[in-house]
Order: structure tokens, then sequence, then C-alpha cells
């Protein structure tokens, strides 16, 4: 489960990363802190750099299914134990799903490391699935994954974004609320509990 020193780290390596696109947009360059930097301030400005030059994104196609599978499975395989079963996600049919959603695949070296799963409603942007690779995790490509949401549902003129997950993901439900998201409501389900989570955005 990542800490909160890391959760902290990926904000700033956000804030960072806000700050390089606003140099960017103004065609200027983004300046790098001293060589002499020292802790904190030099490894989150490595860490941002690292984030924003080595993922991509692309959607999914019909092919990708059988590796989107075996990443949720992988990502929530650390789950089991604490629930006693396998979370929905790691039974779904990916093959249907990505033929019904869309669905954003986040890329480095080539390789799929994280995906997100949404389906627009009339006044809201539905995250299905949000998930990382174990390898990857920790990294910010959660928080990534959950901004190019925020874009999705802006390009489609949706103020809104919404989701549930297992109130025994404390981790999972940690993240949701330092990126925004408010707890709606709970509801009983398989022995446990759906955490049900939204956040409004600015058009």
């Amino acid at each position: 489960m990542p800490s909160d020193a890391a959760f902290a780290e990926c904000e700033a390596a956000g804030r960072l990363l806000d700050d390089k696109a606003r140099y960017e947009r103004s065609g200027s360059s983004f300046p790098a802190p001293p060589a002499t930097s020292a802790g904190g301030v030099f490894h989150i400005w490595s860490l941002a750099m690292t984030i924003d030059s080595s993922v991509r994104f692309r959607p999914a196609e019909a092919a990708d299914a059988a590796a989107i599978r075996d990443i949720v499975r992988a990502a929530y395989a650390k789950w089991v134990p604490v629930i006693g079963r396998e979370p929905l996600p790691m039974r779904a049919d990916y093959n249907k799903a990505v033929a019904e959603h869309p669905f954003d695949l986040a890329i480095s070296q080539d390789r799929i490391i994280g995906m997100l799963e949404t389906i627009l409603a009339d006044d809201h942007l539905w995250i299905e699935n949000v998930c990382v690779a174990p390898e990857a995790q920790g990294k910010g490509i959660g928080r990534l994954l959950l901004e190019r949401a925020e874009g999705k549902a802006r390009e489609a003129g949706r103020q809104e974004l919404r989701l549930l997950t297992n109130g025994a993901f404390e981790a999972n439900v940690s993240l949701y609320k330092k990126q925004g998201y408010t707890i709606d409501r709970e509801e009983p389900f398989m022995n446990g509990t759906t955490v049900y989570m939204s956040k409004r955005i600015a058009e």
C-alpha cells in the first residue's frame, strides 16, 4: 500500500508538471532546479520529469483485451486476501468491455502499465475502472489517469465524475480523496461496503 509520503510526493510532482505545462504553453522553457539542489526538491523535480517523459496514452483496441485483463488481475490481486474473494473487476469480460466502453491505456516503454475505463452518462462521466500495473504503482500513474478522466469529462461537457470502490480498499479511497473526490454514500455489498464517490470540476 503506498504511503502518505508517496502520495504527497506524487502530488508535488503533479504540481511541477502543471507548472511545466504552463511554461510550455507560453513558449518558455521550464527551468530545472540548480544542480546542487538537495533532497526532496530535486528528487520530486526528477520524478515529475520521469512521469512526463515516459508515459503516453492511447485508446484501447480489441487486441488489447487480454493485456487489459492481465493488468487488472495483477493490480487487484493484493485485495483478494483483504476481502476474501476476487474483486469484481478481476472477473469482468474485457473482450466485451473493450467493445462497449472507451478505454485509455497508459504506455511506458511500449508496455501497458495502466488503464482507465469510462462511460459517458447524461450528466456525468462514470469511471468504471482505473488501475495501474503493480510494478508501476507509486509513481503517479493513477493520478495521471484520473486527470485524464477529468479531461474527458470536460471535452464531453460534463462537470462531474463519479465512481465506486470497495471500502476495504483504503489506499484507493485515500487516493480519490486526495484528488478531490468526496464520499456521497456507502452501501453494504457482499459482506463489505461499497463507497460511492464523486468530484465536481470547472468547465
